[in-house]
């Protein structure tokens, strides 16, 4: 158990709280008339860099700070793992924790938990049949998603064209730099072409008081000089590298004396930048942007129909965030002010029994709020400052309440280290009717006591052997029989074995070798050029097979080598699996790059990479199974990874020509692999 030190027996107050700038941002600071904080981070469904940065989130905040229970949404039960957190931090440890947050089987509190300085309680704070009414909500209006999405298209399309046929070049300019914007553009881009259009027009931003602070900042931070930062950020850091601080809070600390601070001009600089920023409310700054805005456009009209059409344009924008299941509390406080136009327009469009069905959802994600800050001030468990992680919708509805009980709070937004959210896998894990998949059970699969026991079993069980897909399963699975126990041993077949098989004895191997990998919890991975991937495609049964090798959550990677991007046959990388891009001659002189063996390294060790390659194709890792392109049955690519046996005997050219056979022998390959 780690031991108490003199910083964590006297954490520093979180008035001044801040983070590492690769971890996340403050969005918002509120200074309540009580001693009580909530910490809020906004939740990222389903998004593995988000994970990781809100399990180093609350490592910080639990080590630096002293915080040490987090309330979290989608979960109605509680744990501080007993049993595994007292483990010593080995690689072991690091490895199963590791492997079970890539798969999504924990999120990034549970695995901050896991190895936390000091034991970290986590309490849901769902009502378990509120959450599934919204859930149900979400399911009915998920299904008519397709023909929706047709119809905001559709209207879409017929406003843009409006635009660009109605207005005039310097709104039609202004009004695409804005499009881009709402698409995703950083405001740091923006807000200076929104102010250089003011100024040119002589447009006063004086009473945008958080407008003027954000400009300001910017220009502070472009005066900055950043090596010399760096370097006095280093220098400092390293006299005082026990403090377990990030550099911000080392300079807001006050730890620093004044006289040693005073050799530190960059440092000082950026210490004045990080006061002015702390006056910064990131909702309030984007409700004077929208005001900025809307000045700039208003002298930017040249007629009625121009204005006319763009406050169309902002209510179709309203409507789509809402029907996209988007919308923010403040999106749904706009439709409220124009309810009956929007509504009017929505029928036009065909979509009023959609947004039926989307206003709906979002009425019991508000009641699920009122729930969250119940929770939160009423339950005994979680009393004194905490940390709560919940989905960005819900942010604005609990801090309002927070603020009226006059409770201080902060809000942080992990950094997403570039990459978008994976709207699919939430898509999947929503509408997953396999219970142990939705995304409450996610969060919820950790809380039981017997994960604490399953994940204690799977460390000690790497010790000896460092198959991590078995220790996975062990965790998960723990408690129900031979899963507590280190799984037997599958008996290897040899190729000499499995000749002198009758052709039934080959066939009900086959359909147990088939079972197993079923049941097996390898994510393996497939090499594969668009071509060769077409080619068996269109060749029976390649189809029905290919279904099998990517119908697994696990099985969750394809790497699709192409040489242009006409060569990508469309209709055949969709489904629920992700697939890899790269461009490149062959499968060998994409695999034998350096950066697919650092991107897939952990498969390769662990022997879980296949490719689809002409015969006699030489130069492949050793540790990638080769298969030739020659026939569908390379497509059991995944149980031939994942089975013993299997992986065995398909290095003998020999096997593919036995299976294609026992596959053609039986009357329906369909109920073949059903029976397996």
């Amino acid at each position: 158990m780690p031991a108490q030190t003199e910083e964590t027996a006297a954490p520093l107050s979180l008035d001044s709280l801040l983070i590492p700038k690769s971890l996340g941002k403050i969005e918002e600071r509120f200074q309540g008339t009580g001693s009580r904080w909530v910490i809020e981070i906004q939740d990222v469904h389903a998004h593995l860099p988000a994970q990781e940065n809100i399990a180093a989130i609350l490592d910080h905040l639990n080590a630096v700070y002293g915080l040490n229970t987090a309330a979290l949404e989608g979960g109605w039960s509680e744990t501080s793992f007993p049993e595994s957190w007292g483990l010593p931090n080995s690689r072991e440890k690091q490895t199963l924790a590791r492997a079970l947050l890539e798969d999504g089987d924990i999120t990034g509190p549970a695995f901050a938990a896991l190895f936390s300085q000091s034991p970290f309680k986590l309490v849901g704070i769902e009502q378990e049949d509120l959450y599934q009414k919204n859930r149900a909500a979400y399911l009915e209006h998920h299904q008519a998603s397709e023909a929706m999405q047709k119809k905001i298209g559709a209207a879409q399309k017929k406003l843009t064209q409006a635009k660009a046929a109605l207005f005039n070049p310097e709104l039609k300019s202004f009004d695409d730099a804005l499009t881009a914007f709402r698409e995703g553009k950083k405001a740091e881009v923006f807000l200076p072409m929104v102010v250089a259009e003011a100024r040119k027009r002589s447009l006063s931003f004086d009473d945008l008081t958080q407008v003027k602070l954000f400009e300001k900042a910017l220009e502070m931070e472009k005066a900055l000089d950043k090596e010399k930062l760096k370097s006095e950020a280093e220098r400092l850091m390293n006299s005082y590298k026990r403090k377990r601080l990030s550099f911000e809070e080392l300079l807001k600390s006050g730890i620093i004396p004044e006289e040693q601070l005073q050799h530190y001009p960059a440092s000082r600089s950026y210490l004045e930048l990080l006061n002015l920023q702390l006056g910064i409310s990131h909702k309030d700054f984007f409700a004077q942007l929208d005001d900025a805005i809307a000045r700039v456009q208003n002298v930017l009209f040249a007629k009625d129909e121009e204005r006319s059409l763009a406050e169309k344009w902002e209510r179709f924008l309203v409507a789509k965030n809402i029907l996209d299941l988007k919308a923010t509390p403040d999106v749904l406080g706009y439709y409220e002010q124009d309810k009956n136009t929007i509504d009017a327009e929505t029928a036009e469009a065909g979509l009023s029994g959609e947004l039926k069905t989307a206003l709906e959802y979002y009425s019991l994600a508000k009641a699920r709020d009122e729930r969250f800050f119940s929770a939160v001030t009423t339950d005994a468990r979680l009393s004194g400052n905490i940390v709560m992680v919940a989905g960005g919708f819900h942010t604005e509805g609990i801090t309002a309440r927070l603020r009226k009980a006059g409770v201080s709070y902060v809000v942080i937004t992990p950094e997403l280290g570039g990459q978008a959210p994976d709207e699919a896998l939430y898509d999947k894990r929503m509408s997953e009717t396999v219970k142990s998949q939705t995304l409450s059970e996610v969060q919820n699969r950790f809380f039981p006591p017997s994960f604490d026991k399953g994940f204690t079993a799977g460390v000690a069980y790497l010790k000896t052997d460092r198959n991590v897909l078995k220790a996975v399963d062990m965790t998960m699975n723990y408690g129900g029989g031979a899963e507590a126990a280190p799984a037997a041993q599958v008996k290897q077949v040899a190729w000499a074995d499995y000749e002198k098989m009758t052709p039934e004895e080959k066939k009900t191997a086959l359909k147990g070798w088939l079972q197993k990998t079923r049941e097996s919890a390898a994510r393996t991975l497939l090499v594969i050029t668009a071509a060769d991937l077409d080619a068996l495609l269109k060749e029976p049964p390649g189809e029905t097979l290919w279904e099998l090798a990517v119908r697994s959550e696990r099985s969750s990677s394809v790497v699709l080598v192409y040489g242009s991007l006409a060569d990508i046959p469309t209709d055949a990388i969709g489904g629920k699996f992700r697939v890899h891009r790269i461009e490149g001659k062959s499968v060998v002189e994409v695999s034998s790059g350096a950066e697919f063996k650092e991107k897939f390294r952990e498969l390769l060790n662990q022997n879980l990479v296949a490719a689809i390659v002409p015969e006699g194709t030489e130069g492949i890792d050793d540790r990638i199974l080769a298969l030739p392109n020659s026939s569908p049955v390379s497509f059991l690519y995944r149980a031939f990874l994942s089975n013993p046996s299997l992986r065995e005997l398909v290095r003998h050219p020999e096997f593919f020509q036995s299976v294609r056979s026992i596959l053609g022998e039986a009357e329906n390959l369909e109920s073949f692999l059903a029976a397996a």
